[in-house]
């Protein structure tokens, strides 16, 4: 799908939101200025709000639950997400590598990947055809778009995209577990107590979906998938250094976060 160009593959410590959001404009940075494609799995050093690039922050006062986390807003629209115990993905990708088809295309090779890999582990999931939209919904994954992957009824990972600078940056979240920010939202490990088929082995199934198995089982899926040569790495000094700019002129500001 990505006429088989190599693609770094950056497994991230956890961060808080400014500074995940702003290493994921670094690498939409790096995929417009040079070329570069980046796949990042990262997690949140806190519990904390993202609103959707067209969101109103001031309607975070709907949800409640989540009125103390930290709030933070994206490059990608869609509604918000209370990231918490869940793993989240960022890619970003010249432009110029993909048609538009294929950017469609690509919300489904990430939660076709993930839905077969959940199915090896005897949880089988349905990708979204033609839900409601429920856009009246504050939360993201209260809201139901062709795409999403569902467990029954319950939506356990979302995407967007955003296009800048002449690069592509699709964001992802998949819920892991409910949290006590948002509790109305189960996770698959909640829904796993309702799973009847075992993983292979009886092996326990709680640790295959913990963030480092996940990634370790999803990962070589969705290369395969995508037809594309996994490089781990790392961020460049250029990289951090965008980071740091973008996080002191946006993503730490007032301006950028409550500008709708």
């Amino acid at each position: 799908m990505l006429t088989q160009r190599p693609c770094r593959l950056i497994v991230d410590e956890p961060r808080n939101g400014v500074r995940n959001m702003a290493i994921d404009e670094a690498l939409l940075w790096s995929a417009a200025t040079e070329g570069t494609t980046t796949l990042r799995f990262y997690r949140w050093s806190e519990p904390t709000l993202s609103v959707g690039y067209f969101q109103a922050a001031a309607d975070r006062a709907r949800h409640a639950a989540s009125l103390s986390c930290p709030l933070i807003r994206r490059r990608s629209g869609g509604g918000a997400i209370l990231h918490h115990y869940e793993l989240t993905y960022s890619l970003a990708i010249p432009a110029a590598e993909l048609s538009d088809k294929y950017s469609r295309q690509l919300y489904l090779a990430f939660h076709e990947t993930l839905a077969a890999t959940l199915a090896e582990l005897g949880l089988p999931c349905q990708i979204a055809v033609a839900e409601p939209s429920r856009d009246d919904q504050f939360l993201c994954f209260a809201r139901r778009a062709s795409g999403d992957l569902l467990r029954g009824g319950d939506k356990i990972c979302g995407s967007a995209q955003r296009r800048r600078r002449n690069a592509l940056l699709q964001h992802g979240s998949v819920l892991l577990r409910r949290s006590p920010w948002a509790p109305e939202l189960p996770g698959i490990g909640d829904l796993a107590a309702e799973n009847r088929n075992p993983p292979p082995g009886n092996i326990p199934l709680e640790p295959l979906l913990s963030f480092d198995s996940l990634v370790s089982r999803w990962t070589p899926r969705l290369f395969n998938f995508l037809k594309i040569a996994a490089m781990e790495s790392r961020l460049t000094d250029k990289e951090l250094s965008e980071a740091d700019r973008a996080a002191d002129q946006m993503f730490a500001l007032s301006e950028w976060n409550l500008r709708r």
